[in-house]
């Protein structure tokens, strides 16, 4: 289970970040479709999104792995919305995982934090290329927790506020996929569901590239 109490702090300024693709082969977000279009989370939750590789995908080298934030959610009485982004910014960890036989998560992987400046429309990305993650044949799992919002004085605080993720109901020729959601404290995944027709998945939007 993501060990939300942890929190290595490392300012990222996502309108700098740029992706190196070392000669590798990109695989760009899907485009989100009218029955799914994004997948909230709020403080102390994570999505985790399986992706089951297909034949061609299989034993291949991660170089990176991009999540897209699309928008927010306030669920307070009405409040200044810039106002608060201006003191208060969202702490995300990204966490991949592997999959055993039996279905288990194990993690493998744990990104430090990113600060992010303006929750509107954001790229996440990890680089790994100087690591060793492949997308094995039982499956890779792909975390995004929100931990909180910091101030300006460095307390961190859990208001109610949902960070959403760009999401899709498009199927990919390179892998299969699955999405739940985590509560902290409770290990139980519980699957992402389609509002408007639960036999079409909703699933988080996710880009790499690999080799």
């Amino acid at each position: 289970m993501s060990a939300f109490g942890q929190q290595r702090e490392q300012e990222i300024s996502l309108d700098t970040v740029t992706i190196t693709f070392h000669a590798g082969k990109k695989v760009k977000f899907p485009r989100s479709t009218r029955e799914c279009t994004w997948i909230s989370i709020k403080p102390g939750t994570e999505v985790v999104s399986i992706l089951y590789p297909k034949r061609e995908l299989q034993e291949k080298k991660i170089l990176s792995l991009s999540v897209k934030i699309s928008d927010f959610l306030f669920f307070t009485q009405k409040k200044d919305i810039k106002r608060f982004f201006k003191t208060h910014y969202p702490l995300l960890k990204i966490y991949l995982y592997r999959v055993d036989d039996s279905g288990n998560l194990k993690q493998v992987f744990e990104s430090n934090t990113f600060i992010v400046q303006s929750p509107r429309k954001d790229i996440l990305t990890i680089h790994l290329s100087h690591s060793s993650f492949y997308f094995s044949e039982s499956g890779l799992g792909v975390g995004i927790a929100l931990l909180g919002f910091k101030k300006e004085n460095g307390e961190i605080v859990k208001d109610k506020i949902s960070i959403k993720f760009a999401a899709t109901s498009r199927s990919s020729g390179l892998y299969r996929q699955k999405t739940y959601l985590r509560f902290s404290q409770i290990d139980n995944l519980v699957p992402v569901t389609n509002e408007e027709n639960s036999r079409k998945a909703c699933n988080l939007s996710v880009a790499f590239s690999f080799r």
